[in-house]
């Protein structure tokens, strides 16, 4: 009776033993298997067109050298080879050989012609009043047409005249003049009011100043609003005052 009782206890405590033991073991785990996961990472699986590139693939295995091999590999050398594979020698040439150096080639020297385009700009023009045969008075500028429109362009700005219009393409500035203003220079307040209410009421008129440009000379006529010639004594003045400032370089 008492037998009987023993044998399943002892069953049953060995069980609990082993189910112990398991739980135990569970509680600390293997590092050695934990180190060999972790270090061996599984190959990477790269896409076909990178799988082209022989530089992403895995070099392979490197085969460990035993001693035979090393031997072999040893006797395989023979003295032959090590002289056929020798450097060879680095022989300096001899101070004759060397070559001359080339003489510089001398070519001409050409200089920019915006250099002489830019000083033509500043060049003082030769000017003439004259009358032609039809009795119009004209000043003739002995330049093209370009240098000639910025010289009477700058001759008014420099007299301050007041230039409603400059038109390029039709080669005539239309602009307001009073022959009888005085030359700007310093006045006191009394002086400036005076002549600011006298501006109000002074002689303006409308001109035009045409230029017509031939054989590298381009002439000035001074036109009425009308497109007409003038003959009037404003727009003599009005030449005269153009010729003047030109002539002295714009410095009057």
């Amino acid at each position: 009776m008492k037998l009987t009782l023993v044998l399943p206890l002892l069953s049953a405590l060995a069980l609990t033993g082993l189910t112990g033991c398991g739980y135990i073991k569970s509680l600390f785990p293997d590092k050695e298997k934990d180190y060999q996961y972790t270090v061996e990472i599984p190959p990477l699986v790269l896409p076909a067109d990178l799988a082209k590139n022989d530089g992403l693939k895995r070099p392979a295995p490197a085969v460990p050298m035993t001693p035979g091999t090393a031997e072999t590999s040893a006797n395989a050398v023979t003295p032959g080879s090590n002289s056929a594979n020798a450097a060879p020698e680095l022989v300096a040439p001899a101070p004759n050989a060397l070559e001359p150096l080339p003489a510089a080639s001398e070519e001409p020297i050409t200089v920019s012609t915006s250099t002489d385009n830019k000083s033509s700009q500043h060049e003082q023009i030769p000017v003439t009043l004259l009358k032609t045969a039809d009795g119009i008075d004209t000043l003739r500028l002995s330049a093209p047409f370009e240098n000639a429109w910025r010289a009477v362009d700058k001759a008014l700005s420099r007299k301050s005249v007041e230039v409603t219009n400059r038109n390029k393409a039709e080669k005539q500035f239309t602009l307001h003049y009073d022959p009888d203003e005085k030359a700007l220079e310093d006045r006191s307040f009394w002086q400036e009011a005076f002549f600011i209410f006298h501006g109000l009421n002074g002689n303006e008129q409308e001109f035009i100043v045409k230029l017509n440009d031939h054989n590298g000379q381009t002439d000035a006529v001074i036109l009425d609003k009308d497109q007409k010639p003038t003959a009037d004594a404003s727009a003599l003045k009005l030449l005269k005052l153009l010729q003047d400032t030109i002539q002295s370089g714009f410095n009057k």
